[in-house]
């Protein structure tokens, strides 16, 4: 019973050492290189780090679970109970519509704006053009009747079109 217990004891001691999982690069004298966890005498090598890249997070991924053992899946949410990487995803799913639909809506106010700035500068051109001429300008007042503009009335009113014009970034 005592040798079994001895024997027991050695087979878990070596099967520990070997769960260290160390592994040896080695370059022989031909200029092969060969991945061992022994390296062979006269071998010129080093160490390997044989553990995984941490992801992005800065985490490293979770471990497999042995065989045998039970790995559970995604639940009904999608959602796994590691690091619930499908929240992340759906996370940044949804932060990328909502960037999106920002994006587009902005293009669209800044469409509108330019298009009404694009009629309004037509309008004030139209205006210039019209006081430029030179020839009488009439207006209509408030009892209906036609009034005849003077030159400095003209005059004022082409300044107050051209100041406009700058304003709203028109060219003249």
């Amino acid at each position: 019973m005592v040798h079994l217990r001895t024997v027991l004891a050695i087979a878990a001691a070596l099967a520990a050492a070997g769960a260290s999982a160390q592994m040896v690069k080695c370059v022989d004298a031909n200029g092969v290189t060969h991945y061992t966890d022994r390296p062979p005498p006269g071998c010129k090598g080093k160490e390997v780090d044989i553990h995984g890249q941490p992801l992005l997070s800065g985490k490293r991924a979770p471990a497999r679970s042995a065989p045998g053992q039970e790995n559970p899946g995604p639940n009904a949410q999608g959602k796994t109970p590691q690091g619930k990487p499908g929240d992340d995803v759906a996370r940044a799913e949804r932060e990328f519509r909502s960037r999106q639909m920002d994006r587009e809506k902005t293009e669209a106010r800044e469409s509108k704006e330019l298009a009404l700035r694009k009629e309004r500068c037509e309008r004030l051109k139209s205006q210039q053009q019209m006081f430029a001429v030179g020839g009488r300008v009439a207006r209509i007042n408030e009892k209906g009747e036609r009034v005849y503009l003077e030159d400095r009335e003209r005059e004022s009113q082409l300044s107050q079109i051209k100041q406009e014009m700058i304003k709203n970034g028109c060219a003249s």
